[in-house]
């Protein structure tokens, strides 16, 4: 099954489990929004890569009432619950239903942006279209502009992602996630192609980004940024 299918499947009911299957989802999102290094007056504009159901979009919007921001997802049944989700915003929103890796710019959109984000998606690709994505990335964001990513990285050695792997489940047993909620998340996991942090942040630099830093890391939940200078 391909991510669009899966993604696709699920989007009805992602929403409900996400704060017991991510289970650092406080400090998680927080870190990503904090590291971000606009006013929040700024008019920006905003890119959100695999956006979903919107909750990123949203939580940039409560911190960013007057951005721009476009969501792009290839699975349009979650951009449908996102447009919901974020009717009761001011921001104007722009919602995309395409493969944000295929071609030089991100579906129909062709401007170039402050603010380029993604939560819990690059990791679904293999690792040169990671890199390649990274590339794109830079090519479109304004010079001053920043990339953030809050997603997953895979442990340096079989031994310490097996404990990624089993500290996640007991984490998000401990939070209330039942037997149902953990096997739809591990039939979405079959899509994952993590990779190292230190790799992810070695294609960053690669691709011309510069104060390249990982903020955050609980387990295999991890949160890094670069700047276009």
């Amino acid at each position: 099954m391909s991510v669009q299918s899966v993604f696709n499947k699920y989007a009805g009911q992602y929403d409900q489990s996400r704060k017991k299957l991510i289970p650092c989802f406080d400090d998680y999102y927080q870190t990503m929004l904090e590291v971000i290094p606009f006013g929040q007056d700024s008019a920006l504009e905003v890119l959100d890569l695999g956006a979903g159901t919107g909750l990123v979009a949203g939580l940039v919007a409560d911190n960013y009432p007057v951005a721009r921001i476009t969501l792009v997802d290839i699975a349009g049944e979650m951009l449908a619950k996102a447009r919901n989700a974020l009717a009761g915003y001011d921001n104007d929103f722009e919602f995309v239903t395409a493969d944000y890796v295929a071609g030089e710019s991100f579906g129909p959109v062709e401007r170039e942006f402050d603010l380029i984000i993604s939560s819990l998606s690059i990791h679904h690709l293999e690792d040169e279209p990671k890199r390649n994505l990274f590339r794109k990335i830079f090519a479109n964001l304004k010079p001053g502009g920043v990339f953030v990513n809050a997603d997953q990285a895979l442990g340096e050695t079989e031994a310490i992602e097996k404990v990624n792997h089993n500290k996640w489940l007991e984490q998000a047993r401990a939070l209330g996630a039942t037997e149902q909620e953990l096997a739809a998340s591990l039939e979405r996991m079959r899509e994952d192609r993590m990779a190292p942090l230190d790799d992810q942040l070695q294609w960053l630099r690669e691709a011309g980004f510069a104060e390249v830093t990982c903020w955050y890391k609980n387990y295999s939940f991890i949160v890094y940024s670069g700047m276009k200078r």
